[in-house]
């Protein structure tokens, strides 16, 4: 299964409701994706990569995966950048190389993309505030993040 297959297969089990429960912008083009992956100085992964192609981001009820939007809040690149910055002013570490914020953690701190660059790898971890900014927590790709995140709080699989 990937991340779109998985992301359909929430919306059809929990009939999710467009705007309401189930928000994204809708297709991103090739030529988008390359300006933010090159702004970012990423190459996207798979998963990644296509998840932002058909949807731009996404956010289902309370949980929310950056991408291509209008909303500063749901981009991947303004909200990667503020954080850059953030944490330069806080004195936490910086964000693991090549890594974009997928969203934001609850408790201070962020879940960070880490892109191998060639878009075959790929590793989500959860960088806390509380610990100065480093990771605390990992996932061994952005597949296993979504399906923990998605999941976590409902009982589907």
């Amino acid at each position: 299964m990937d991340a779109i297959s998985f992301i359909e297969e929430i919306r059809a089990k929990e009939k999710l409701k467009d705007k309401e429960d189930f928000e994204y912008r809708g297709q991103t083009d090739e030529a988008t994706v390359q300006e933010y992956e090159n702004r970012l100085g990423v190459h996207f992964p798979k998963d990644y990569r296509n998840l932002v192609l058909k949807y731009g981001y996404v956010r289902i009820t309370t949980e929310y995966i950056t991408g291509i939007s209008e909303d500063p809040y749901f981009n991947v690149l303004s909200k990667t950048e503020k954080c850059r910055k953030m944490r330069a002013k806080a004195g936490l570490s910086e964000l693991p190389q090549n890594g974009i914020v997928l969203s934001n953690y609850a408790g201070g701190g962020e879940y960070v993309l880490v892109c191998d660059n060639i878009g075959i790898r790929d590793t989500v971890v959860l960088c806390v505030d509380s610990k100065r900014g480093k990771a605390v927590k990992a996932w061994p790709s952005f597949f296993s993040f979504l399906r923990d995140r998605m999941t976590s709080q409902r009982h589907l699989l």
